[in-house]
């Protein structure tokens, strides 16, 4: 089951802070991830009343934060990307994510930290803030 407690240990491997997302698909990364000797923590991204301090809880306890942005609150998107910039964690912004974008982002981070870059939102390409539309 995905470590919500907010304390313990984790697996000697990554630990992985996953904001957003459906919660019914929280085991399937947790198996995924321990398979490869890493660990999941989950937060739904919902910082009303101590969400907020769930969430900079778990980004403070990552080696890497996936913030998925499709399901998942602004404040929540923005909230973690904010501790973890603050924090100086690894931070992997993705559209969506399903079992298979999961094992990708597993699979990439085992070959190399900077790769894991590539897998950013659906078009496998980089998160770019300035070249949003209407961006200035």
């Amino acid at each position: 089951m995905v470590d919500n407690s907010g304390g313990g240990h984790h697996a000697p491997g990554m630990h992985i802070g996953l904001i957003g997302g459906l919660d019914r698909n929280a085991p399937h990364y947790e198996e995924q991830a321990r398979s490869r000797g890493h660990s999941v923590e989950w937060h739904s991204g919902i910082v009303a009343g101590r969400g907020s301090d769930a969430l900079a809880a778990i980004v403070e306890r990552s080696d890497l934060v996936v913030i998925v942005t499709e399901v998942n609150s602004h404040a929540g998107v923005l909230g973690a990307r904010r501790i973890a910039k603050e924090r100086g964690k690894r931070c992997v912004l993705m559209r969506k994510m399903g079992a298979a974008r999961f094992k990708a982002l597993l699979d990439e981070y085992g070959s190399g930290v900077a790769s894991v870059f590539k897998i950013v939102g659906s078009s496998q390409e980089p998160y770019r803030p300035e070249l949003r539309r209407g961006a200035a």
